[in-house]
């Protein structure tokens, strides 16, 4: 007697995601007197080819962050949109920095005083109208949680993003010498495992 039995009969399927990295390396700093905008101002970098399929979670990382008051340090970051978010402002006191690496999302701690490398939520000690960013920057009151960006269809990221620096006490002097990044989260592949038509025969 034969007996076919079918053992399973199963698909399924992974997506995987990756973030989409663009970076401007270029060094972002003061030459001379350290009060006012620094150079580049603003630093820019061409975010492009999100479609509104992307998982937009924005999060931006400063490299190489050096500063002897980081207390004089305001941040903003500008998105091709006009929409903007004031990452830091104010904090880390009088406490030397150097070679600080700093990555902001929501859902983390604030800015710690002193400054270590890590990841941080935006934050500012003064609100607006306190901080003043000259130029081009759009004028406050600026947005205070990454959630700014992260409603935006994935579409609306493509184009210029904005870094704006500014010191605005002066004396001290500082960089962000590894220049600076953003990072979305992305689908990247799709993978298909198939297990299906398996079956054996068993003789009685």
């Amino acid at each position: 007697m034969y007996r076919i039995i079918l053992v399973s009969c199963l698909t399924l399927v992974l997506a995987t995601v990756a973030d989409a990295q663009f970076s401007n390396p270029t060094p972002i700093g003061w030459v001379g007197a350290t009060y006012g905008p620094a150079t580049p101002y603003p630093s820019e970098i061409l975010v492009f080819g999100m479609t509104d399929d992307v998982v937009v979670d924005v999060t931006v990382t400063l490299f190489d962050l050096s500063h002897t008051f980081p207390a004089d340090l305001d941040i903003l970051l500008v998105a091709p949109t006009g929409d903007s978010v004031l990452l830091m402002s104010d904090m880390g006191g009088g406490d030397d920095i150097v070679d600080v690496d700093l990555t902001f999302a929501d859902g983390y701690p604030e800015v710690p005083s002193p400054i270590v490398s890590g990841t941080y939520c935006p934050t500012d000690v003064d609100s607006y109208p306190s901080d003043d960013f000259p130029g081009s920057a759009p004028i406050g009151p600026w947005g205070s949680e990454m959630e700014v960006f992260n409603v935006l269809p994935g579409s609306a990221l493509n184009g210029i993003w904005s870094l704006y620096v500014f010191d605005d006490m002066g004396i001290d002097t500082g960089s962000i010498a590894g220049g600076w990044s953003i990072a979305i989260p992305e689908p990247s592949a799709l993978a298909l495992l198939a297990l299906g038509g398996l079956a054996m025969v068993r003789r009685r």
